[in-house]
């Protein structure tokens, strides 16, 4: 009887250790393969920081320490899918800087695509969200002229709420709702170097989608990995 229960005991023993060795290989998927890991949510910006900008509904911060330089700005307008869906061509070329390096910006062979009534941004369809503030009206009243020398200032700004943004493959359900928080450029014009005034403004501010996140521009910035060198 005893012999019994000790190897009752001992088929127990091996049938728990069996299964929990089976659990982490259920874990990993079919085929013993790593379930695919969730991205990691993006940093945003802190709450403490922000400052006002020129832009309405933009601010700056302090965690945005660069500094960019325009040399030409040009729209041009077109069509794309009918007469009605008119779009301006932005091209843009300058440089951005975190103090100790200096990239350069160059649009002129992607330029991107700004719709008048449209959340379609800078040809990655997300974050334009409010006509009002959509500077389509004024750069289509500079049709084909540089306004690089009108370029009075610019700063680099954030929105301090995130902004939904559906991100994802070709179909519905395959899309997935994020919380980013893109940065622009907050670009300031003075007016009197592009059209007689005939009001006392002589400025006008706009922002305009320079990139996806933050942390976009910290990695144009990062160093590149040190090289390996084959034995």
């Amino acid at each position: 009887m005893k012999l019994l229960i000790a190897l009752a005991v001992l088929l127990s023993t091996a049938v728990f250790a069996q299964q929990g060795q089976q659990e982490p290989a259920n874990a990993r998927g079919q085929g013993g393969k790593e379930a695919p890991e969730e991205k990691k949510e993006l940093e945003h910006l802190s709450k403490k920081g922000f400052s006002r900008s020129d832009c309405r509904g933009f601010h700056k911060h302090e965690d945005l320490p660069y500094k960019v330089e325009i040399t030409s700005l040009n729209a041009t307008r077109t069509t794309i899918n009918g007469p009605t869906d008119i779009v301006m061509l932005l091209t843009m070329k300058g440089s951005i800087s975190d103090g100790e390096v200096k990239k350069l910006i160059d649009t002129t062979t992607t330029p991107s695509r700004l719709r008048s009534q449209s959340n379609s941004y800078a040809g990655h369809a997300q974050f334009y969200k409010t006509s009002l503030r959509n500077p389509f009206n004024f750069l289509k009243k500079y049709p084909d002229e540089d306004l690089g020398k009108a370029v009075k200032s610019v700063s680099v700004v954030a929105k301090k709420e995130l902004i939904n943004f559906d991100r994802g493959g070709s179909f519905h359900y395959e899309t997935k709702r994020v919380q980013m928080q893109p940065v622009f450029m907050c670009i300031t014009f003075d007016l009197t170097k592009v059209e007689k005034r005939k009001s006392s403004s002589t400025k006008k501010s706009h922002a305009f989608y320079l990139a996806e996140h933050v942390e976009t521009l910290r990695k144009m910035f990062a160093p590149p990995p040190p090289k390996v060198e084959e034995i």
